[in-house]
């Protein structure tokens, strides 16, 4: 690119011909008009902030908030190099599972030898009937 000084360019060059428009304006005019324009801006307060938030908004942007940190944890995972993802998933495997005690009773139940079985109340062994439940309190759980 080559700048050239007033005194070279042709007035001709950006007439009608190329849809242009010259005036000649001075530099000092148009750096007086930028400096009453940036004296007359003046900050408008937003009725945003005089408004009470609505529960729903707050609770909608928190949500949303939690989505997005969701999102760039999944996608701090793909960054990862393949050494990085190797100790992440094995660590991920290597947690133990946790399981609630309703679930515990559920699948003991369902596995049991004993078609209608009774849970102990004191360790979850789960017996054939509640003759047995006494039998075995009486046996291993002694006061």
């Amino acid at each position: 690119m080559m700048l050239r000084s007033n005194s070279e360019v042709d007035p001709n060059e950006f007439g009608e011909e190329n849809g242009g428009d010259l005036q000649d304006v001075d530099i000092n005019e148009i750096g007086e008009s930028e400096d009453d324009k940036t004296e007359s801006v003046t900050l408008v307060k937003s009725k945003s902030d005089d408004t009470p938030i609505n529960n729903q908004d707050s609770d909608a942007e928190l949500s949303f908030s939690e989505n997005l940190i969701t999102i760039d944890k999944e996608l701090s995972l793909l960054n990862l190099n393949a050494g990085e993802k190797a100790i992440h998933y094995r660590e991920k495997a290597m947690t133990e599972i946790i399981i609630s005690h309703e679930t515990l009773n559920v699948v003991k139940t369902a596995l049991s030898k004993h078609a209608n079985s009774v849970p102990c109340d004191l360790c979850g062994e789960l017996m054939k009937n509640t003759k047995g439940v006494k039998l075995h309190m009486a046996k291993k759980h002694k006061n």
